[in-house]
């Protein structure tokens, strides 16, 4: 008589499949951790690229960086004047961090621009893949000949994502959850871990290119992360301050 061969039993099979969904749980964090640092390294390949592009900018421009937005893309389709993009950065996937999907951000489907005039409402970016200042905060009106004997901050994340902070500084409207990518003047890119953060204002030279947005809206009535280093009304001493003497 042949002998009965005996299969799991239903117990066995859900102690199994326990096992393997607590495996899932415990490993779902660390992979977690490792897609967030690939993407990180993807944005400060961005940052790289943008160095590169801003001193061949210069190169052309008298020895100057971008004095304003419209230096970052081709504003007037002219032929006479040149911009960051098209022409010192061909793909426009620099302008965006892969980190910022977390707000529903894009990659780039055409070319980069200003095609709002405000912000979205909350963390949804849908639609915004092409604006310039989706991703990245920059500092306009600086030179490679500057002054400034500590270092001064080119380009940067926009800020943070941290949904768990409640203190209104770029809190959901940057790209990473625990600090920020930021480019200095001297091309080098490091990662300010969000403790060590010190956001910059026009006449406030802090390691990171984007502005603590709650006290500029309280001031302006709204949001701009990036700075204008230029003498105005406003802020007197602003190139001074920046070290563009």
């Amino acid at each position: 008589m042949k002998e009965r061969k005996r299969g799991f039993t239903l117990v066995e099979l859900l102690v199994v499949i326990a096992i393997i969904v607590i495996l899932a749980l415990l490993l779902m964090p660390t992979l977690s951790l490792s897609r967030e640092k690939a993407r990180r390294t993807v944005c400060v390949n961005n940052l790289r690229q943008f160095a590169m592009a801003f001193e061949m900018y210069a190169d052309d421009w008298y020895e100057k960086f971008p004095a304003n937005k419209e230096g970052l893309y081709d504003a007037d389709g002219s032929p006479q004047t040149r911009s960051i993009y098209p022409d010192y950065i061909k793909s426009s996937r620099i302008f965006w961090c892969p980190s910022s999907k977390n707000r529903r951000l894009k990659p780039p489907t055409g070319e980069i621009g200003q095609y709002h005039t405000s912000e979205p409402d909350g963390n949804d970016w849908s639609g915004y893949e092409n604006d310039w200042y989706a991703s990245y905060a920059f500092v306009f009106g600086l030179s490679p000949g500057n002054k400034k004997n500590s270092p001064v901050p080119l380009v940067s994340d926009r800020g943070v994502y941290n949904t768990s902070l409640s203190d209104g500084t770029s809190i959901e409207t940057g790209n990473h959850a625990w600090g920020i990518n930021s480019l200095y003047l001297d091309g080098s890119v490091q990662w300010v871990v969000l403790q060590q953060v010190e956001f910059s204002a026009d006449n406030l030279v802090g390691n990171v290119a984007c502005r603590a947005v709650k006290w500029y809206y309280q001031k302006h009535g709204y949001y701009d992360y990036s700075i204008l280093v230029a003498a105005d009304d406003d802020t007197g001493n602003n190139r001074t301050t920046w070290g563009e003497e």
